[in-house]
């Protein structure tokens, strides 16, 4: 049996006889936490510029590009990045999103589901995570389970 769970709040599922329709959808999930199916168009929130839009991308985005500066700061800070109550308060909000919004916003990039400004965006992060590896790794936080490739890597 698969299991489904809420990936976006406030995103109705739109497949019929779904038990989130009532409290919100979101992409599927099977047992072992891999996204099913391709239901790209499922979450669209709009049209842009003719292109479909999945909900809450831009702002995974965002929360991505930032938590990388905030992993910057913190590793180039000699005294932050010693103090270990601070790596381990960054490492639990890391985690989080190379948990889940990474993940997610991999699946739909995989798919064609992101719009173009979207996909370059997606790109310039995986970019900025590659160079950020030594860090992570010096930090001793979680390292993204996504392929960090080059554009061509789809």
């Amino acid at each position: 049996m698969t299991r489904r769970v809420a990936a976006v709040v406030g995103v109705r599922s739109r497949v019929p006889g779904d038990e989130l329709n009532a409290t919100g959808g979101g992409a599927s999930y099977g047992a072992s936490g891999d996204v099913m199916g391709d239901e790209v168009g499922s979450l669209n929130d709009e049209l842009v510029n003719g292109e479909q839009r999945i909900a809450g991308a831009s702002a995974d985005l965002d929360m991505l590009f930032d938590e990388v500066e905030a992993l910057r700061a913190l590793a180039d800070d000699p005294q932050a990045s010693a103090d270990q109550a601070q790596v381990y308060d960054f490492s639990i909000r890391w985690g989080t999103l190379l948990a889940g919004r990474l993940p997610r916003l991999d699946h739909y990039y995989r798919r064609g589901g992101l719009t173009s400004d979207e996909r370059a965006r997606y790109d310039t992060l995986r970019a900025a995570l590659r160079d950020t590896l030594p860090a992570m790794e010096r930090l001793g936080i979680a390292r993204p389970t996504v392929p960090l490739g080059d554009a061509a890597d789809r």
